[in-house]
C-alpha cells in the first residue's frame, strides 16, 4: 500500500496494468462485428471507396514489375507515398470523402508557398509530421486483409509480400492502369520523386476516387466482383452479394441513397418510416434480410445492456466506500421499479405484456423499437458527467421485453445464426 498522504498507486504485482482506450473498451461490440464481416466480407466500415481496390491491385503489380524488392519496408514506404499522393489528389479534386490522410492533404496544400508540395517525408515511416499515423497507412489498416478476403491479393510461397492474384488481381491491375492511360506513368514518376506540383495534381485528377467512368472496363469489374462471384457455390461471396442488393433495393424504395443507419432499421423493420414495405421478390434475399435483421436485434439488445451497465455504474458511484454486489443489484432493481408505470409479477408476463409496434421503425409510435432506442441514447448519459436515470434503465428492459416477444412469435433461430457464424469467423 502506499504511504499515507501519498498519492502513488502500488498496482498488485502478479498483474500488469494497460489503460484501455476506444469506443469499445471491453469488447461488447465483437459479435455484431463477426457478423458483419460474414455478411459483407471484403468490405468494412473503413473500406469507404471501392476504387483503392483497384489502386491497390495495380500498385501491387507495379512494384513487383518495377522495384521487386521483397524487403517489407520499402513495400511500406511504397505504399505510403502512393497514398499521400493519392490523397493530394483527392484534396486538389475536393469533395473527396473516405480517403486516407485527407486532413494532412488540405493543410499540406494550404501551406504550399514554393510551388512544390513536399509528401516524401511525409510518407516515411516513423516520421513526425506523417500523412497517417498507421505505420501501414489505409493498406494495413483498412485494405489489405480485405484484399486478400475478396480474391484480389494472393499470399506468395517466397516471401511475405502479396502479389495481383490470376482469377481478379491481375486482371484489375491492368483495367485500373488501361483507365488512366499515360496518367498511370505520371503518378508512379511523381510518387519516385516524393514532390508534386498543384499543376501536376491537376492532370492527375482523374485518379481521384469519385473519377470512375460511369461506362468503361473498370467500372464493370468492380461491380463483377461485387455481384458475380467467381464460384457460385461461395457463400461468402454470395453473402456479399445479397447484402448489396439488399442495399439497392433500400435506394429503390426510398428512391435516394440511404443513410446507413437507414438500410440497418428498414432491413429489421422490412419497411421504411412512411410504412412502405420493402419488396424484395426473392426467398434468398429475404433470407439474407433476416440475417441483417438478427445483427440489428443483437445491436438493440447491446444499447439495452450497455444502459443498464451505465446505470448501475452510476448508482455504485453514490457509494465512494463501495458497497457490496448482493446490495447493488437489489438497490438498482428497486430503483428502476419505483420509476416503473407498474410492477410486473415475473418476466414471462411482462414479455407477454410487452406489445411490439406494428413498424419497428416507425417514428412517432413509442412502443416502437426506433423510438425506443432513440430515446435510451439521448438521455442515458454517455459521459461520466451525465447521470443515467431509472425512467430510461426501465425503458432498456423494456426494449429487452419486446425483443424477445418479436424472436419468439417470429420464430426466429437466432441462437444459430450468433453461434455458428461466431465460432466459424473466429
Amino acid at each position: 500500500m502506499a504511504d499515507q498522504g501519498s498519492t502513488a498507486i502500488n498496482y498488485p504485482v502478479w498483474t500488469e496494468y494497460r489503460k484501455k482506450n476506444g469506443l469499445d473498451p471491453l469488447g461488447m461490440q465483437n459479435s455484431s462485428v463477426s457478423l458483419y464481416q460474414t455478411f459483407l466480407p471484403g468490405i468494412s466500415n473503413v473500406t469507404l471507396r471501392m476504387r483503392y481496390y483497384g489502386l491497390y491491385a495495380w500498385l501491387c503489380q507495379t512494384y513487383a514489375q518495377k522495384v521487386g524488392d521483397t524487403n517489407p519496408e520499402s513495400w511500406k514506404r511504397f505504399i505510403r507515398r502512393a497514398e499521400a499522393l493519392y490523397a493530394l489528389i483527392a484534396s486538389r479534386h475536393g469533395g473527396e470523402g473516405g480517403v486516407a490522410g485527407i486532413d494532412w492533404a488540405q493543410k499540406a496544400l494550404a501551406a504550399n508557398h514554393s510551388g512544390f508540395i513536399e509528401f516524401a517525408q511525409a510518407a516515411e515511416p516513423g516520421s513526425e509530421n506523417y500523412y497517417l499515423k498507421q505505420g501501414w497507412g489505409a493498406y494495413g489498416a483498412a485494405y489489405r486483409s480485405q484484399l486478400f478476403e475478396i480474391g484480389i491479393f494472393d499470399t506468395s510461397k517466397g516471401h511475405e509480400l502479396p502479389l495481383p492474384s490470376r482469377e481478379i488481381g491481375e486482371r484489375l491491375a491492368s483495367v485500373f492502369e488501361n483507365s488512366l492511360g499515360e496518367l498511370a506513368t505520371a503518378f508512379y514518376g511523381v510518387m519516385q520523386r516524393g514532390r508534386v506540383t498543384v499543376d501536376e495534381l491537376d492532370e492527375l485528377r482523374p485518379l481521384a476516387p469519385s473519377e470512375i467512368a460511369l461506362w468503361g472496363e473498370e467500372r464493370d469489374l468492380y461491380q463483377e466482383i461485387l455481384l458475380e462471384p467467381l464460384d457460385r457455390n461461395d457463400g461468402r461471396a454470395n453473402s456479399r452479394r445479397n447484402s448489396i442488393l439488399l442495399i439497392l433495393k433500400i435506394t429503390a424504395l426510398l428512391g435516394r441513397d440511404p443513410n446507413p443507419e437507414e438500410a440497418r432499421w428498414i432491413l429489421f423493420a422490412g419497411r421504411d418510416q412512411k410504412d412502405r414495405a420493402l419488396d424484395l421478390g426473392s426467398p434468398e434475399l429475404e433470407a439474407q434480410r433476416q440475417l441483417w435483421w438478427v445483427y440489428h436485434a443483437n445491436d438493440l439488445c447491446h444499447v439495452a445492456y450497455e444502459t443498464l451497465l451505465k446505470f448501475t455504474l452510476d448508482t455504485l458511484a453514490d457509494f465512494p466506500a463501495g458497497i457490496a454486489l448482493s446490495r447493488l443489484i437489489p438497490l438498482c432493481v428497486g430503483r428502476i421499479i419505483e420509476s416503473a408505470p407498474a410492477t410486473p409479477a415475473h418476466w414471462t408476463a411482462f414479455v407477454e405484456s410487452s406489445l411490439p409496434a406494428a413498424n419497428a421503425y416507425a417514428p412517432e409510435d413509442g412502443a416502437s423499437e426506433f423510438s425506443l432506442s432513440v430515446a435510451i441514447m439521448k438521455l442515458a448519459g454517455r459521459g461520466d458527467a451525465s447521470v443515467c436515470p431509472p425512467e430510461i434503465a426501465w425503458s432498456a428492459i423494456k426494449l429487452l421485453a419486446i425483443l424477445h416477444r418479436r424472436v419468439g412469435e417470429e420464430d426466429r433461430d437466432i441462437a444459430s445464426v450468433l453461434g455458428s457464424r461466431l465460432i466459424t469467423s473466429n
